[in-house]
């Protein structure tokens, strides 16, 4: 259940659409344009499946991505899943080898700087299905809450779990991430495996605390041998997330339930001037500057976007701007813009 406090929707898009086929080819036909009509935290829910190579009788797995006003996201997370091709293996995108038919739901939360269009473009392999599109504008103030959540399909679950749902935050990083889940032991359900949930912040696992070096226990954060049936709490502290673009990917085995998420706001940018020593600080710069870059794409600064990513590249081009250059100019005009 989504509590929607004082969230505005904006846009309802029910698409049942599957995609028509073949190998990472743009689906114009769902292509949408999502209109910002005034600055700050907006939601975007997308709601789509895909199935593995088996469940179709092919060789080839169905998949989806998303690009945000030409930005790919998730193209820095580490990659999960069994299979790591051109973006559709994280937490931005529907990975038919791990859903196995099942939906997946992604919360894409932006931070807009301006008024305007946003193009959200999905890219497909295969045959994916697109269920829906949801687009709301959020109050930096209030808490955005999900609760009594539980899979819809616990069949041909397998150890690794199956990817539910993601939460994507490109913009100032959250002041804190909480879920509340719990989960029943094997013995309690009268069956030879127990519920368990996944997390993962930027493509890295959360471990078990309680069992970090068991293989059975420590990549699930929430384990129903041993829980019990009780709930347990994990909050993601503001610190934990370090770039313009974080997310938190939930996976699950069995049947879990999530009691509650709870996701608080921020404006601004402060743990980004949290390193002190000299290493740190390096890496503070290049991970500042990579930031802005990003930001500059998602708020369709293309030019200023590729101007960025090509001084901080490793092998960057040898461009020389001239004060009248055409680029030096469209820059200019950019960032200004930006500021104003």
């Amino acid at each position: 259940m989504l509590d929607y406090f004082s969230m505005k929707k904006l846009l309802t898009k029910n698409c049942n659409l599957t995609a028509p086929g073949g190998d990472n080819y743009k689906w114009k036909e769902v292509e949408t344009s999502l209109l910002c009509v005034e600055k700050g935290w907006h939601l975007i829910k997308i709601t789509a499946s895909a199935k593995n190579a088996k469940q179709k009788n092919s060789t080839d797995d169905d998949d989806l991505r998303m690009v945000l006003n030409g930005y790919e996201l998730g193209k820095y997370e580490i990659p999960q899943g069994q299979e790591h091709y051109e973006g559709f293996d994280n937490a931005s995108s529907w990975n038919g080898a791990t859903l196995k038919g099942n939906s997946k739901t992604i919360y894409l939360f932006f931070y807009a700087t301006q008024v305007g269009n946003n193009q959200l473009q999905f890219y497909a392999d295969r045959n994916p299905h697109l269920e829906s599109i949801e687009f709301y504008k959020l109050d930096t103030e209030e808490t955005f809450s999900l609760k009594d959540l539980n899979p819809s399909n616990i069949e041909d679950v397998d150890r690794s779990g199956i990817p539910w749902m993601s939460f994507i935050f490109i913009g100032p990083q959250p002041k804190t991430f909480e879920v509340t889940a719990s989960a029943q032991s094997g013995k309690q359900k009268s069956s030879t495996d127990g519920d368990n949930l996944k997390v993962l912040l930027n493509g890295k696992i959360i471990q078990n605390e309680n069992s970090p070096t068991s293989d059975k226990y420590k990549n699930f954060y929430f384990s129903g041998d041993q829980l019990q049936g009780t709930q347990k709490t994990l909050t993601i502290q503001n610190k934990d997330f370090t770039s313009l673009e974080n997310s938190v990917e939930i996976w699950y085995d069995q049947s879990p339930t999530i009691n509650q998420i709870n996701i608080k706001f921020s404006e601004n940018y402060a743990n980004l001037s949290e390193f002190s020593d000299s290493s740190s600080q390096k890496d503070l710069i290049y991970l500042s500057l990579h930031a802005f870059a990003h930001l500059m794409q998602v708020a369709r600064k293309k030019y200023t976007a590729e101007f960025m990513r090509n001084a901080i590249s490793q092998n960057p081009k040898n461009l020389v701007f001239e004060e009248e250059r055409e680029l030096a100019k469209l820059t200019r005009k950019d960032i200004k813009k930006y500021f104003t």
